[in-house]
């Protein structure tokens, strides 16, 4: 048993800071290339149905957060951690604002199950678990706030 330990200790000390730090840079820059381009397919979507049933601040808030990513995206001066906790933000606003236009019928909890999950990638164990409380307060808090008329 205690060679099973220390195998796992040594795989474990292995991996050095800087190692881990170059890992998760080159997960974020093709997390967020892919974000851009497969963002643009979805921003155009948006962009065609909020034009149509003339939703202007939608389509802004979707125009704000294409461009951000696309800016944290190809961006490279910008620090890794700057970076990814904009990725962090974006991922968890496009999940309010989905919560907000479609409900629990929308895609909302896609957006906020990625934060949780891009959280603890990016940033760690430790802010991953707080990333998972802080959405899921906010999905069940919203869902409250509809289901007793506050937000329509």
């Amino acid at each position: 048993m205690n060679r099973i330990s220390q195998w796992f200790l040594a795989e474990r000390d292995s991996t050095s800071v800087d190692d881990r730090k170059f890992i998760r840079e080159r997960i974020l820059t093709v997390v967020l290339i892919g974000a851009a381009i497969l963002g643009l397919a979805a921003y155009f979507v948006n962009a065609r149905v909020a034009i149509q049933q003339g939703t202007w601040g939608w389509l802004l808030i979707y125009t704000l957060a294409f461009g951000w990513v696309c800016a944290i995206a190809f961006v490279r001066r910008i620090p890794y951690e700057f970076r990814a906790t904009n990725m962090l933000i974006i991922l968890y606003a496009l999940g309010i604002v989905s919560t907000i236009q479609y409900g629990a019928a929308g895609d909302s909890r896609i957006w906020f199950l990625g934060a949780a999950i891009l959280a603890s990638v990016f940033m760690g164990l430790r802010f991953g678990l707080i990333s998972t409380l802080i959405t899921t307060a906010t999905y069940l808090s919203l869902g409250w706030l509809m289901a007793n008329g506050q937000i329509n």
